[in-house]
């Protein structure tokens, strides 16, 4: 049931922020939507070894924020299997977090391509075996690349979360999205 309240409210937020975005244009667009989803394949070197799982996204950025750099607000759910050689996790466990990243455009930007390099920090809900769920704090950071086509632009991200708690392997999402 918590679940569906979260997904409801983003829902309302995400579409409070559309009508709300400033008409700028998009060469000087200061806000914008990004709606993700992908795989998040097993990482090389986990301790606990879990199966590809399946992830979405909900991000709000703003670009340009500090000189070059952007912010972007992350709220996210990682939906994981454990390997059936055994780990720490559940048999199937959800990850839902939220981070805070920089988000830094590489060399010149053209209106066609638009690479970029993201790192930041925030909180992930994690549950291990059946000790109950707790917030962590963990890092990110990954690389995409924007593609500039009309007012809709496609992104695809790969980014690495290393979660602080002990037992969570490093989530390694392969995201496919849109911004708005």
């Amino acid at each position: 049931m918590a679940r569906r309240g979260v997904v409801v409210a983003s829902q309302v937020l995400a579409l409070a922020l559309v009508v709300l975005l400033p008409a700028r244009g998009d060469a000087q667009r200061l806000l914008s939507i990004r709606l993700s989803g992908g795989l998040t394949p097993s990482a090389s070197g986990n301790t606990f070894a879990y199966e590809t799982g399946v992830h979405g996204q909900l991000a709000v950025e703003w670009e340009r924020l500090l000189g070059r750099l952007g912010l972007r607000l992350d709220a996210f759910v990682h939906g994981l299997r454990r390997d059936p050689a055994g780990s720490a996790l559940s048999p199937r466990t959800t990850v839902p977090g939220a981070t805070a990243s920089l988000v830094l455009p590489l060399a010149r930007e053209t209106k066609m391509l638009r690479p970029y390099l993201t790192a930041g920090g925030g909180t992930y809900r994690t549950e291990l075996g059946g000790s109950g769920a707790e917030w962590h704090f963990g890092l990110s950071g990954g690389a995409g690349l924007e593609l500039g086509v009309g007012r809709v632009h496609p992104f695809v991200e790969v980014r690495v979360h290393r979660v602080y708690d002990g037992a969570t392997p490093r989530l390694v999402p392969v995201s496919v999205g849109l911004r708005f």
